[in-house]
């Protein structure tokens, strides 16, 4: 929760949501806004979907959002940070005030940064199961005669 507190207050752009009030337990209060998520409709019906909804607008008014995100991605890395966990889910667009903002940061990171474990959180589905820790070891060491062919991990390791 220390990161997530730390970013917004280092990264300045009007649509980044900031929280009004961090709290000495690991709790930040966020202001509201109106707006949808851009995220796949949770109730049966492609209408009830902010993002299919988003996607029928005007060229010229998806290109403002999209301009907006780029614009808030210069400001963060200004301020040293890097970008890590945005999707669909992290963008909240009002519809009538056509204003999209940034939410739910909080895996952004001062940048350049050392993993502390095997992977990022939220990135186990983008991993190919072969390179992920839990394959046995038996199963990724390299070959043991000279003309075998190598496996991919031993590419990636050289």
């Amino acid at each position: 929760m220390l990161r997530a507190a730390r970013f917004p207050a280092a990264v300045q752009h009007p649509a980044i949501v900031r929280p009004e009030h961090v709290l000495d337990e690991p709790t930040l209060v966020y202001p509201w806004h109106d707006g949808s998520v851009l995220k796949y409709a949770t109730v049966h019906g492609s209408g009830r979907s902010a993002l299919h909804r988003f996607q029928q607008l005007p060229l010229s008014d998806v290109e403002a959002a999209i301009d907006t995100i780029l614009d808030a991605h210069l400001a963060v890395a200004a301020a040293g940070y890097v970008m890590f966990g945005l999707y669909v889910g992290c963008l909240l667009y009002n519809f009538h005030a056509h204003r999209i903002r940034l939410i739910d940061l909080d895996e952004y990171r001062l940048g350049p940064f050392t993993l502390d474990t095997d992977r990022l959180p939220g990135s186990r589905r983008y991993i190919a199961p072969e390179n992920s820790s839990a394959v046995p070891s038996s199963t990724s060491t390299p070959p043991s005669t000279p003309s075998a062919a190598p496996s991919p991990s031993v590419l990636r390791q050289g």
